[in-house]
């Protein structure tokens, strides 16, 4: 699996993508992230912004991997935090059922920036009978978290280094 290192995920569109209308300063959106395949098979990200209102008439983009719900910045706000620690932890539940090879590996990038938070402690690794690799994480500071695997795709590092670095930069910040 490659990785399109070309890809810049971008920030807040200001745009709905459904109706093409522009979601104005302080009105609620729906954030999402899309797999954006490319025609030689390589993972890229990108975001796709879409109004409340059209979110809420079942409007979804193709390749949908995870989405949350924001408020739009006014131009003069400064840059902010965009994505909070529980939205990315539910993100990764999300996730859990996923088995297009795409989606499981987004869900262990996920996981792993998660455990580089130290939002997640990791307890252990085991070998299922066909040679995969599965990480058993708990959530960290939260008594009584269950514990919950997440398939180690066996991405390169330098590809799980890319895919970080799109997740980072679609999640990070928001500017309008």
């Amino acid at each position: 699996m490659a990785l399109d290192n070309s890809l810049q995920p971008g920030s807040f569109t200001g745009t709905c993508a459904h109706s093409g209308e522009s979601i104005r300063p302080g009105c609620a959106y729906v954030a999402a992230l899309v797999d954006g395949t490319g025609g030689d098979g390589s993972l890229t990200l990108r975001r796709v912004d879409t109004s409340l209102v059209a979110w809420e008439a079942g409007h979804r983009p193709a390749g949908l991997i995870a989405f949350w719900r924001s408020e739009a910045p006014s131009p003069d706000d400064r840059r902010t935090r965009f994505v909070d620690d529980e939205t990315l932890l539910d993100m990764l539940e999300r996730l859990g059922e996923a088995t297009d090879p795409r989606q499981v590996a987004y869900r262990w990038v996920l996981a792993l920036l998660l455990l580089r938070k130290r939002l997640l402690r990791q307890d252990s690794i085991r070998r299922d009978d066909v040679g995969h690799s599965w990480w058993t994480f708990r959530r960290r500071g939260v008594e009584g978290a269950p514990s919950f695997e997440v398939l180690d795709p066996g991405l390169r590092d330098a590809d799980v280094a890319d895919l970080a670095d799109q997740l980072s930069e679609v999640i990070a910040s928001d500017v309008a």
